[in-house]
């Protein structure tokens, strides 16, 4: 390996783009946004392991005592955890040689520098968004399954993770939404919350998915409590907006409701697919705040790095490279690589209701 080509441009520009990049990522105004950045925060982990210890720690009253008596003493909820080694991602781009040709002509008439810096780095805030759409993958399908099974959309190293979500914390429904004058959502939203009460809890988010919200706002008893709610009167059942529906939930059950609505891109064998990595149809109810940790390690390369290429960390856990290799050609190869695996811990205020699945 060795330097840039255009080091000069690499040491003047790279620092401040990656920075810039990352900082937009990060903006939950901007499109598209990440559910992982706002619900995970992040955790360095020393040893390279991550960990998820969740303790059925249920509130219990205090006791009135005499004065000077001793206090009575509670016993402690059930502990469980899992846990395993923080995996690696990573993903390179690069300039073939026609590339570099072309650029390096653009640099030899004098063209415009910001147009220099735009074909030499659009491949830096590629490598970065590709680690955050990899992350929004996993989580969005470890938030809505309670598990991440990463096989077939994968090149490399398959993995897969239970996070340990309590079965008797899963629901399915009465009757199947799509089936509009036999469902009553209200009736399994009911079940739910019965249940985190009992437990202790108060779920403050709902998450539901587009499919979910689709069949909902469909069901003759949504209908109607829409109806109900905003005094509206007749024969005819009015059939909410998405955005008057979610509002509709958020102030029946008392819960921020958030729509899922996301794909991610793969690409295999030089093929694109596009996934929805939410569970179809699935709802979850979680706490408010945090529902866990984006954990990350330091990488081997951190610690010893190799001559000529340039580096620059992105997001505390994204080791960005760029350098050079005339090996079978000349090339320059932007990469990124990180060890960062999206962590639910809260599995024990986490209730998840299937709306596929029918449940007595």
């Amino acid at each position: 390996m060795e330097e840039s080509l255009f080091i000069v441009y690499v040491k003047k520009y790279l620092p401040k783009l990656v920075l810039r990049f990352t900082s937009e990522l990060n903006d939950s105004k901007t499109a598209p946004t990440y559910l992982h950045t706002q619900y995970l925060p992040q955790v360095f982990s020393v040893t390279g392991q991550w960990d998820a210890i969740s303790e059925q720690n249920q509130l219990v009253s205090a006791d009135y005592v005499s004065m000077d008596s001793s206090l009575p003493l509670k016993k402690r909820g059930g502990v469980s955890a899992v846990g395993g080694e923080i995996p690696k991602t990573g993903i390179e781009k690069k300039l073939n040689e026609k590339e570099l040709t072309n650029l390096q002509t653009t640099i030899a008439v004098g063209a415009d520098e910001a147009q220099i810096v735009r074909s030499l780095f659009n491949d830096t805030r590629f490598v970065i968004a590709a680690q955050y759409e990899r992350n929004e993958a996993t989580f969005l399908e470890a938030l809505s399954t309670g598990k991440a099974i990463v096989t077939d959309d994968n090149v490399g190293a398959d993995i897969a993770v239970d996070y340990g979500y309590y079965a008797e914390n899963q629901f399915g429904v009465s009757a199947l939404w799509s089936s509009s004058s036999s469902a009553d959502p209200f009736e399994d939203f009911a079940k739910v919350q019965d249940k985190a009460s009992g437990d202790g809890n108060a779920p403050g988010v709902l998450f539901i998915d587009d499919f979910a919200l689709k069949n909902l706002v469909a069901t003759d008893a949504f209908k109607d409590q829409f109806a109900f709610t905003n005094g509206i009167s007749g024969n005819t059942r009015v059939v909410p907006t998405n955005e008057d529906a979610l509002r509709l939930i958020g102030n029946v059950l008392g819960v921020t409701p958030v729509l899922v609505k996301r794909s991610v891109r793969f690409q295999k064998d030089g093929v694109n697919t596009n996934k929805k990595p939410w569970a179809e149809g699935r709802l979850v109810f979680a706490p408010s705040g945090a529902l866990g940790s984006l954990v990350y390690a330091r990488l081997a390369e951190e610690a010893a790095p190799v001559a000529g290429v340039s580096y620059q960390k992105a997001a505390n856990y994204i080791l960005v490279s760029k350098f050079r290799t005339n090996r079978p050609s000349l090339a320059e190869f932007t990469t990124s690589q990180a060890r960062v695996l999206p962590v639910i811990t809260n599995v024990d205020q986490i209730y998840t209701i299937d709306t596929k699945t029918v449940q007595a």
